[in-house]
């Protein structure tokens, strides 16, 4: 059972967080490519900062000129049970990715990226 003191320390523990007001920031560059097209690329301000300091997010988009297949993300890593036969998206479908920090720790951080979405339905 967590008391609410625990919960506060727990707010401001100092980990890795991605934000740009970050003080003498890490950089961490970031670059998406699809066959030899580079799609995306920006550049991550990150620092050691207080966990309630976390505010870091991008969002790609992109309109493929080739039709693409998702795989992965429908099972567990190591999942031998289970064939991920993956879905496509069709050529010329414009897609939206969201890129933001979904978390941090002392001596990592995690940056979460969902599956693409048609920028249609959004």
């Amino acid at each position: 059972m967590l008391s609410a003191t625990g919960l506060l320390a727990q707010e401001h523990d100092t980990v890795w967080v991605w934000n740009a007001e970050c003080h003498n920031p890490s950089i961490i560059a970031i670059r998406v490519r699809l066959d030899s097209t580079t799609l995306y690329r920006s550049s991550i301000p990150t620092c050691r900062w207080e966990r309630g300091r976390e505010k870091g997010k991008s969002t790609l988009r992109f309109t493929p000129r080739r039709a693409l297949m998702w795989y992965g993300y429908r099972s567990d890593e190591g999942d031998s049970t289970k064939r991920d036969v993956g879905d496509t998206t069709a050529a010329g479908t414009p897609l939206k990715i969201d890129l933001w920090q979904a978390g941090g720790e002392v001596d990592a951080i995690e940056l979460g990226l969902p599956q693409a979405h048609t920028t249609g339905s959004i």
